[in-house]
């Protein structure tokens, strides 16, 4: 394995325990869950804006959608009966008003009824929002090494959180990964039903393999050779005292 340039990732602590047989045969996939959720509280922020338009989200009236994220699109979506904006609403953004689109759809197919996109109105509508609306996505300022080892530093290194939150940090750092890539990582492949990858523990560092959307793709990570990023465990009674600053640190 190649060394990180940013004295990476051992990050010298297990991702999360192993859960329970009970729990991985009980617990529901997490994207179908994500899905629940996010259509669902986007599907009431529809329906209660019917209701205070004295319309009815049921069965989907293109008419009604298209008033919708018009309204959306200008602020007043969360306004009352009479249209009149809350007072610091702003309008939506595209995606916002796409996937407020999309959660309508969806609700209405579990519901045994179908929403047609392709509508005119609403086709015409989307269209000159995503005209008018449109912009660039923002770019992050991209944090730097000495950022990331402040922030290590803040952490406690004497608790398993502290501990847990330093390998997420170097681990996603280190390999580029995503917060859901970080956060779907197990201790061993076939660890959990819903795993998004796993680490490999080796000498030099870790092997992490991923689940993408259309393949698996594997990342190396080289053991951090200084202090702020793989600190050595201390040293047990009657070793020497002269151990190497990059021998190799067990995981908690």
């Amino acid at each position: 394995m190649n060394g990180n340039p940013v004295d990476t990732a051992m990050a010298c602590s297990a991702v999360r325990p192993p859960p329970s047989k009970s729990a991985i045969a009980t617990r529901p996939s997490n994207e179908a869950q994500k899905i629940r959720c996010g259509t669902g509280a986007l599907w009431k922020h529809f329906t209660a804006w019917c209701r205070r338009q004295n319309l009815s989200p049921l069965p989907p009236d293109p008419q009604v959608v298209w008033l919708y994220i018009t309204a959306c699109a200008s602020g007043t979506a969360s306004g009352s009966a009479t249209g009149t904006a809350t007072r610091g609403a702003k309008p939506k953004s595209v995606s916002t008003i796409e996937r407020r689109l999309a959660a309508v759809g969806w609700n209405c197919a579990q519901r045994g009824m179908s929403l047609d996109r392709k509508n005119r109105a609403i086709a015409t509508v989307m269209a000159g929002i995503r005209n008018k609306h449109a912009a660039p996505p923002r770019q992050k300022e991209a944090i730097m090494p000495e950022d990331l080892i402040a922030m290590l530093e803040t952490l406690d290194r004497g608790s398993l959180r502290g501990l847990r939150d330093r390998a997420m940090l170097l681990i996603g750092f280190a390999g580029g990964l995503h917060r859901s890539e970080i956060t779907g990582l197990d201790l061993g492949r076939d660890q959990t039903e819903d795993g998004r990858g796993w680490i490999e523990i080796h000498d030099k560092g870790l092997l992490v393999t991923l689940r993408g959307k259309t393949a698996w793709r594997e990342v190396e990570i080289g053991r951090g050779s200084s202090d702020a990023t793989c600190r050595s465990p201390p040293s047990k009674p009657g070793s020497s005292s002269q151990r190497s600053p990059k021998a190799p640190s067990s995981a908690v």
